[in-house]
């Protein structure tokens, strides 16, 4: 859930500079931030970034305890992580394992905000919001720092040229809290910073939204570069393909081509987000590592994918009549069931 909210925070930031010659995460070239864990969860943040946010370091170390039926439960917990500029790592300093994967494009949506005027990319921010119920605030001095505050599913932050510089939260009883106790801004990060640990047993995190595109599982249904695929209908009849989704409770956050390829972003209030793309397939007749069945008269393939402390799930849709494919990705984990009734709404 938390994951979640981040993400959609640095959606709602990355607008802030899209007139940038380079992809920008925040408004800032460099910083250094620590912040103070208070709540249930106690400890501290570290972070760094450079490259406006492309390269980035966080390490947190903290404590989490709950008190359930009188019984008080502690876990502690050290984690890592890293962005390079193209790899992600994710890395629990405890267990001496981490995940590293595709670093997400933020280029694609940069390169979206730039063909969208002024009020298209506000209105695109507040329907991110209104999907997840949340509001903003308007503006306070936290640190010395204009900061505009927003509420998103019980989490209120206060955000600083796109960094959220304290936070607080209260969900299923557990309360956490982030401050900021510390701040240098526009400086001179070691190139270490976004180095990964060598101590660390790696293995390879699924690629959201192409997680099954890779050199070790090439027997699959497919979209990629090397194929020559095209996708076999156009943007527009993909956009209209959509229009029925709402009627399953989720707000269409944006949508946007790149390179042939279509996806779209979907919120609801309860925190859930979907991608949905679409390319075309090559059927090379092999499910290893999909649950294949056919519903209302299509081939339909399902996986679920543990990475880190994620469950993410994908539902692929076959249209062999034009060889289209629709892919529907879950981060937050829903079930065969739910998919196919998200698929339901689809109409392509």
């Amino acid at each position: 859930m938390k994951k979640i909210i981040v993400l959609l925070i640095v959606v709602l930031s990355c607008f802030s500079a899209i007139h940038a010659e380079q992809p920008r995460r925040y408004a800032l070239k460099s910083a250094h931030i620590v912040y103070e864990l208070t709540g249930n969860i106690t400890g501290e943040k570290e972070v760094w970034f450079d490259d406006y946010g492309m390269k980035y370091f966080e390490e947190t170390v903290e404590t989490t305890t709950v008190k359930m039926f009188g019984i008080t439960s502690e876990q502690k917990e050290h984690n890592i992580t890293i962005h390079d500029g193209q790899t992600i790592y994710d890395i629990d300093m405890i267990a001496k394992t981490g995940y590293k994967g595709t670093l997400p494009r933020m280029e694609a949506l940069q390169d979206m905000a730039e063909d969208m005027t002024e009020a298209e990319q506000k209105q695109m921010a507040d329907d991110i919001m209104n999907s997840l119920e949340g509001q903003k605030l308007g503006k306070e001095l936290f640190f010395g720092k204009s900061c505009e505050v927003m509420e998103v599913m019980g989490v209120k932050s206060w955000i600083y040229n796109g960094i959220t510089l304290k936070s607080e939260a209260d969900m299923m009883g557990i309360a956490a809290n982030e401050t900021a106790t510390k701040i240098e801004e526009n400086i001179k990060v070691p190139a270490s910073k976004f180095e990964p640990p060598q101590d660390i047993t790696y293995e390879d995190m699924p690629s959201f939204g192409n997680m099954f595109n890779d050199e070790e599982d090439e027997d699959t249904y497919f979209y990629d570069e090397e194929t020559n695929v095209p996708t076999p209908i156009t943007f527009d009849e993909f956009k209209n393909g959509l229009s029925d989704l709402t009627s399953t409770g989720y707000t269409q956050t944006m949508v946007m081509q790149d390179e042939g390829e279509y996806m779209a972003m979907y919120m609801n209030g309860m925190g859930s987000m979907l991608m949905i793309s679409a390319g075309g397939y090559i059927d090379k007749n092999d499910d290893e590592g999909f649950e294949s069945f056919s519903h209302n008269g299509k081939p339909m393939k399902f996986v679920s994918i543990t990475g880190g402390d994620n469950i993410v799930t994908m539902l692929i849709v076959l249209y062999p009549k034009n060889n289209l494919m629709i892919s529907i990705n879950s981060m937050s984990g829903l079930s065969k069931d739910e998919l196919v009734t998200i698929a339901d709404a689809l109409s392509f």
